[in-house]
């Protein structure tokens, strides 16, 4: 169900992955896990689907692309912008608030407007949430709060989590 739906999403940019489109892939990708593909797929699903929020096992910060989801009230400007320095180029992010997921609140959440997906970052969420019990699979990571509930429901698609 959800690969149809990625497919579907995708149709539109397909002719972008011939050849490697839009990147050329070098030796220093492959040496460094960066797979152009998989950059393409978050993008064009975070633009045309209903992505919201991927999990990165990688990443040492929570940065989001969409103000909607923050509570509006949390937002602190930074005395200068924070750059962050990822495979799809730098994005500046001006602004730090909160998130609330189902009821938990995830603080440090950068807002960076020119980044093309939400991230969370699962060593930030571990060491927010360390009450929390997580599982992790080839296929999900799903974390419950200390209540049960179901926080994160990040399915593998492409090698990247996404909720």
């Amino acid at each position: 169900m959800v690969t149809t739906a990625v497919a579907a999403a995708i149709a539109p940019f397909a002719s972008q992955f011939a050849a490697g489109a839009g990147h050329a892939r070098t030796a220093e990708d492959s040496d460094s896990g960066i797979d152009a593909a998989r950059v393409f797929i978050i993008t064009a699903l975070s633009k045309a689907v209903y992505v919201e929020i991927g999990i990165d096992t990688l990443a040492n910060r929570h940065l989001f692309h969409d103000a909607s989801l923050f509570i509006q009230t949390s937002f602190r400007r930074l005395k200068s912008p924070l750059l962050v320095e990822g495979v799809t180029g730098t994005v500046e992010c001006w602004v730090v608030g909160s998130v609330n997921m189902d009821g938990n609140l995830i603080r440090n959440v950068y807002l960076c407007p020119s980044s093309p997906v939400n991230i969370l970052s699962f060593a930030q969420l571990t060491k927010q949430y360390p009450q929390w019990k997580i599982s992790a699979s080839h296929d999900a990571i799903r974390m419950h709060d200390s209540h049960g509930s179901l926080v994160v429901d990040a399915l593998n698609i492409n090698g990247l989590y996404i909720m």
